[in-house]
């Protein structure tokens, strides 16, 4: 739920972030979340959101979020879930609702244009990083990943 906001928010919108872990929505509220809740059901938005980005790679909170979307809204999926991953979706749902689902497979030709957006000044990529971890300890940066520590983790050779 952090990578996008941080995009969302400089392109204007107003984001909430759903995240389970309390810890993390600091991080967020940083990356310009205007509010954050551990769950949908604790903010107050009766007639779902216009856009709900799903960036956890959870079929729980695919479907929660699809459940999310106003009428003719737009459910984005952006986390990486296990190729065998299967969720429930109501394909009346979606026809009732008139809505949109779309994906992002965030690795394909979007380095360049990453590269850009990061050199406009809009974004700030050093927020994104938590740690900085030396290559020998690599051990302990999947650790940190593992646990959901922190935000994201580089590992770092020796220069040069």
């Amino acid at each position: 739920p952090r990578d996008p906001c941080q995009l969302l928010q400089s392109s204007g919108a107003h984001v909430d972030v759903v995240d389970r872990n309390p810890d993390r929505h600091p991080h967020a509220l940083n990356f310009g979340a205007l509010r954050t809740a551990s769950s949908r059901a604790e903010l107050d938005q009766p007639d779902g959101w216009d856009l709900v980005v799903e960036a956890t790679g959870s079929t729980a909170a695919l479907e929660d979020g699809l459940a999310a979307v106003r009428d003719a809204g737009r459910l984005h999926v952006f986390g990486v879930s296990s190729p065998d991953a299967i969720a429930r979706i109501s394909p009346y749902e979606i026809f009732a609702k008139e809505l949109s689902l779309t994906g992002s497979q965030s690795l394909q030709r979007t380095f360049e244009r990453a590269a850009r957006t990061l050199a406009t000044g809009r974004l700030d990529g050093d927020k994104l990083l938590s740690h900085r971890v030396p290559l020998t300890a690599t051990a302990t940066a999947l650790d940190l990943v593992r646990r959901g520590d922190g935000i994201k983790t580089q590992l770092a050779g020796a220069a040069s």
